[in-house]
């Protein structure tokens, strides 16, 4: 304990020269290293390191002063250098390339639509209008006017004529029959035509007509065919010497068909090949141009005696 107050009056002396000059210079270059160091700086002392070069006992003041060295050495620059200026190099261009990656819209096939144009050829297969099955029976152009009747319905109205109608029936004509647009001349025998005799000696052995379509029924297609005329005749145009075709014909091998032909004799008088009739009750309209004359017989296209034409 003595020794210890003979040393006071030297301090005054010694102190102020050394202890600034030897301050600055040790304490920045040290520090500086130190501070590379992270966050440790301040937990250690280093200025009791520093001072034991000048003098042992310069130790003690020198520890006063240590608030200096925390400010000289400002962790806050630190962490500025060390910032996310990396993140810039992480924030990789490559979000680019998947936007050039839209390319292959320039593939989308808009080419494509000019080759689906050419397909659009085939409109011209619209299939020709129906060779008109070489149907006799002629049509109008126009339906006659509201409330007519076809001649299907003008034969329905007649119960004198059930018998030809039903003829007509069984050979398939009544949808024909119905046609509005329909334009023929029928010549219609009433019924007691069917049971007329027939000349004795005919080829078919029959008696009367019904007898004769029983025996050969082959021979009621070109019967019926042959009481109907292509176009429209009044009675006002049947004058003697008139021929008119029927839509019956003959057909040769090799050589067009030839329709059997009706003859106008006198007013009101029918010729056949095989038979004759009178027309009854002439100029039953119907719709269109077609008309129907009601006769007496049945006009057979064939001659009863020598025998029927085969295909009629």
């Amino acid at each position: 304990m003595l020794p210890s107050p003979s040393p006071a009056p030297v301090m005054p002396l010694v102190l102020p020269p050394p202890s600034p000059v030897p301050l600055p210079p040790p304490s920045p270059a040290p520090i500086l290293p130190v501070v590379a160091a992270p966050s440790p700086v301040p937990s250690q002392p280093p200025p009791s390191p520093i001072h034991p070069p000048p003098s042992p006992t310069l130790a003690l003041p020198i520890v006063s002063p240590a608030p200096a060295p925390p400010s000289v050495a400002p962790s806050p620059a630190i962490p500025t250098p060390v910032p996310a200026p990396p993140a810039l190099p992480i924030v990789p261009s490559p979000v680019l390339p998947p936007v050039v990656a839209p390319a292959p819209i320039l593939a989308a096939p808009p080419p494509l639509l000019p080759p689906a144009a050419s397909p659009p050829p085939p409109p011209s297969p619209i299939p020709p209008p129906p060779s008109p099955v070489v149907s006799p029976i002629p049509f109008i152009q126009a339906p006659g006017p509201p409330g007519c009747r076809t001649v299907l319905q003008v034969l329905q109205a007649n119960p004198d004529l059930s018998d030809w109608l039903a003829n007509l029936q069984g050979l398939g004509q009544a949808s024909a029959l119905n046609n509005p647009l329909l334009n023929i001349t029928m010549f219609a025998p009433v019924n007691s035509a069917f049971n007329a005799p027939l000349p004795s000696g005919n080829s078919a052995g029959a008696s009367t007509v019904s007898d004769l379509f029983a025996k050969r029924p082959t021979v009621r297609s070109p019967v019926s065919g042959y009481h109907v005329v292509a176009g429209s005749y009044p009675l006002s145009q049947l004058q003697p010497g008139t021929t008119l075709p029927t839509v019956d014909v003959v057909r040769n091998s090799g050589q067009p068909d030839t329709p059997v032909t009706l003859q106008i004799t006198a007013p009101l008088k029918v010729q056949g090949v095989g038979s004759a009739a009178s027309i009854t009750q002439p100029d039953l309209r119907t719709c269109g141009a077609s008309i129907v004359h009601v006769i007496d017989n049945v006009l057979l296209p064939f001659n009863p005696v020598t025998g029927p034409v085969p295909d009629g």
